[in-house]
């Protein structure tokens, strides 16, 4: 998932790139790798999580998955507080556009099973 992540990221640069024909298309790209890296973290997070829970005993499992799903989610608002605040222009745009390629990556795996 994170390969697909990673290439969508670049199909979304490379688009506005052809959209821009000029270096004005790079607070779009910023915002785009910026929520693409954030996404790559989150899916090893996730794998992670997964893997200990299977693991782990019933009683403890479901406490341990609510406590990483709010753990990603303080983190998804961490990283984009953090962007937007210390650097203004980075395209919010870009970062929406960012935050889709977690949702290309899952639709790439339920389509083509060989991406995981």
């Amino acid at each position: 998932m994170v390969l697909v992540v990673f290439i969508s990221a670049l199909a979304m640069i490379l688009i506005s790139a052809l959209y821009y024909r000029s270096l004005a298309f790079l607070p779009f790209a910023a915002g785009v790798l910026s929520t693409s890296v954030l996404n790559a973290v989150k899916v090893i997070l996730l794998d992670r999580t997964v893997v200990k829970v299977a693991a782990m005993e019933k009683t403890k499992s479901g406490a341990y998955a609510g406590f990483m799903y709010f753990l990603r989610f303080l983190l998804t608002g961490a990283v984009l507080g953090l962007v937007f605040i210390s650097h203004p222009r980075v395209s919010i745009w870009g970062a929406v556009a960012g935050i889709f390629t977690l949702q290309i990556a899952a639709v790439a795996t339920k389509y083509f099973p060989d991406t995981d």
